[in-house]
């Protein structure tokens, strides 16, 4: 059996098991709330959330359509209006700010506004998006105690690994 521990997952899991969020129950299926293995105190004990991957909603976009890029943390957070993130972008208009919407007792946190809260919207030229490592603006907590600030520095590992997507 792999082990887990109270920071991190195993690396040869399932596709379920990957998305393990820490709970005071112990490592929980985000979708379900069944636990896969139970540690007391889990979250109180792992400290503050960490993110543990960056995804986009789609493998490649249309010019014009909408986008989303999911942050996820290893236990759930909560987030406070405003928040954001530098969506870079080799064309000629510049990048973007993605912006979350209020979120509360998440494992995946959706950034998929702009500033007035409408869909984050692409712009009409072709191009590329990335994410770059970063750190996140704005307030998220751990939602296990609501006070404890969570990870917001997306690492250049983690940036890498959600990969390109062509705009055509």
């Amino acid at each position: 059996m792999p082990i887990w521990t109270t920071e991190t997952q195993p690396k040869s899991l399932t596709k379920i098991e990957r998305k393990a969020i820490a709970t005071d129950r112990g490592w929980e299926d985000s979708a379900t709330s069944e636990i896969l293995i139970a540690i007391p105190q889990l979250a109180t004990l792992a400290g503050q959330a960490n993110i543990v991957s960056v995804s986009f909603d789609k493998a490649a976009y249309v010019r014009g359509e909408a986008v989303a890029i999911t942050v996820r943390y290893n236990e759930k957070v909560n987030v406070a209006a405003g928040a954001n993130l530098n969506l870079s972008w080799t064309g000629t208009n510049g990048d973007f700010r993605a912006y979350a919407a209020v979120q509360s007792e998440v494992g995946e946190v959706v950034f998929n506004k702009d500033v007035a809260g409408n869909p984050l919207v692409l712009f009409t030229e072709a191009g590329t998006l990335f994410v770059s490592a970063q750190t996140i603006v704005g307030t998220i907590k751990d939602s296990n105690n609501g006070t404890t600030v969570s990870e917001k520095a997306i690492s250049a590992p983690i940036a890498t690994a959600a990969g390109t997507r062509v705009v055509a």
